[in-house]
């Protein structure tokens, strides 16, 4: 696959697996925004290799566990 190609698509498939895979955790609605978050970070740092979408990544990555942890308790 060329590269353009697989930048395109490599957004696009993170976010649509971030909403399934939060969802099939059992993550209320409510919550989606943090793993989409997480997911659109990873995404922009893929392309980018900046420090500010690697840190997008890892806010909505501790937000989604600490949202999650306190939603199992």
């Amino acid at each position: 696959m060329r590269e353009e190609t697989e930048g395109m698509l490599v957004g696009p498939l993170l976010m649509v697996s971030a909403a399934v895979g939060a969802l099939a955790g059992g993550l209320p609605m409510w919550m989606l925004p943090a793993p989409l978050l997480a997911a659109s970070g990873l995404a922009m740092f893929y392309d980018t290799r900046t420090l500010r979408d690697y840190l997008l990544f890892v806010v909505g990555a501790l937000a989604t566990g600490e949202i999650h942890a306190c939603v199992c308790v």
